[in-house]
């Protein structure tokens, strides 16, 4: 039989190993629980911000590089289109003038099967007796009608006729008064006579409308004869000579008519090897603290400085304008700095960057007050204030 004391150490050191492994099995658990589900996500919401930068390309030959773009040149091509075009129109102006003797134009309607002859000076009567007589001899064919110039016998009437306004035929033996008959063919206003004249709002529309035909036309030409496609930019230069009118402004006429001549150059460069050296001058010209987020859209106002047809070459001036926002980089992404905050004091530290529009933070479990103290705990997300 073992000594008591022999028997109590073993009981002593086997209770201590459970112990000890039930210490351990706890705290490994904790381990696990905290590295499974402690964790803290801090979202920061930071202004997209407008950026502009300019720069210089030059568009040379395809012969004078290797490949469609080589630092600021691009592979392209410099044409050239001249025409000459015309457009004419109807005037707008009205003027009136004196005329003691109105004329008009009467419609002659025969409705008969034979034609009928009017002699010059036939009289037409209306309905209220006044009389008019014609200028000119006249025939007028079977079921059909002819136009005669007509006038007003009575210098003391003063008055306006309608257009279609009915008159007889005294001249006629009454049976064929009511199937030979006269109309007017427009109003005629006895004691005075409107003309056509150009007005300065004429001249203006047409010569609007004639250059925007002669350009349309002229950049139709141009993209057929370089055979242009959906992978290129073409950038035009317009000049147009100066207009030939066929009459000025005030003067008087029914029809206006002008001619113009047009220069047009276009300077064409590939669409693809432009949007590369616009993306790789956009990168350089951002500061160290910003990034431009492959998907913003960026505005691009190019110019056509100066051109030379001859050698085929254009420079161009770029105008970029987009947004940027600021890199997850520096203090503004220093996870060190959080640890074992509480999300107050993490608003707070935030407010100090004048970027920041907004900070959320999210405890797991939610019964931690205070943001781990392992760096490796905390997910850090920027976006900008549109989600990306």
């Amino acid at each position: 039989m073992p000594a008591p004391s022999s028997y109590y150490a073993r009981v002593h050191f086997y209770r201590t190993i459970a112990f000890t492994f039930l210490f351990l099995t706890v705290v490994a658990v904790a381990v696990v629980f905290y590295f499974i589900f402690v964790r803290a996500e801090v979202v920061v919401t930071v202004a997209t911000e407008p950026f502009r930068t300019h720069f210089i390309a030059d568009v040379v030959p395809k012969s004078t590089i290797t490949g469609v773009i080589s630092g600021e040149r691009l592979a392209g091509m410099v044409g050239k289109v001249s025409l000459t075009a015309s457009r004419s129109s109807a005037t707008t102006g009205r003027k009136t003038i004196a005329d003691t003797q109105a004329d008009g134009i009467m419609r002659v309607v025969n409705t008969t099967v034979s034609a009928q002859t009017l002699v010059a000076t036939t009289r037409f009567l209306a309905s209220d007796g006044l009389l008019l007589r014609t200028r000119e001899y006249v025939r007028v064919p079977a079921q059909g009608s002819a136009e005669v110039p007509v006038y007003v016998t009575d210098e003391t009437w003063a008055g306006t006729l309608e257009k279609e306004t009915h008159f007889t035929i005294p001249g006629l033996r009454d049976a064929l008064q009511d199937v030979i008959y006269g109309e007017l063919a427009k109003s005629l206003t006895h004691g005075v006579a409107e003309i056509s004249t150009v007005k300065e709002i004429d001249t203006v529309k047409l010569e609007h409308d004639l250059q925007t035909q002669v350009e349309k036309e002229a950049k139709s030409i141009f993209e057929r004869e370089q055979a242009l496609t959906a992978q290129d930019i073409v950038r035009y230069l317009v000049d147009f000579g100066t207009t030939e009118w066929s009459n000025a402004a005030g003067e008087v006429a029914e029809n206006l008519s002008a001619t113009t001549t047009i220069t047009l150059t276009g300077v064409v460069y590939p669409y693809a090897a432009f949007t590369e050296l616009r993306k790789a001058k956009l990168t350089e010209a951002l500061p160290d603290d910003k990034v431009w987020q492959d998907g913003t859209p960026v505005l691009a106002d190019v110019t056509v400085e100066t051109v030379d047809a001859e050698k085929g070459m254009a420079r161009l001036s770029v105008q970029l304008e987009t947004s940027i926002t600021t890199k997850q980089q520096g203090p503004l992404f220093d996870k060190n700095v959080l640890t074992g905050l509480t999300p107050d004091e993490v608003r707070v530290y935030y407010e100090t960057f004048p970027q920041v529009t907004s900070v959320t933070v999210t405890l797991r479990p939610k019964w931690l007050t205070t943001l781990p103290e392992a760096v490796e705990r905390i997910d850090l997300r920027l976006v900008t204030d549109g989600g990306m």
